[in-house]
């Protein structure tokens, strides 16, 4: 079975947080159909991050987990 590239954005980040709670970059870049190194995944994260969307449980790299800061679309 083959994965379909979803497009990778902040909204789609945000809906899979609230399907699956908490959820690091390799989770998120397979749930998306990308890879974990994806420029876009990366872009889109970062933009979470740094309007507060989400926060990081504090691990680096891949292994970083996110979490949602708000529960608001």
């Amino acid at each position: 079975m083959e994965m379909s590239a979803e497009l990778v954005s902040p909204q789609s980040i945000l809906r899979k947080l609230h399907q699956h709670t908490c959820l690091n970059v390799r989770k998120l870049a397979a749930l998306h159909g990308v890879d974990a190194s994806s420029e876009a995944l990366a872009a889109a994260v970062t933009d979470l991050n740094r309007r507060g969307r989400i926060h990081s449980t504090g691990c680096r790299g891949r292994h970083a987990a996110f979490v949602l800061a708000t529960f608001d679309f």
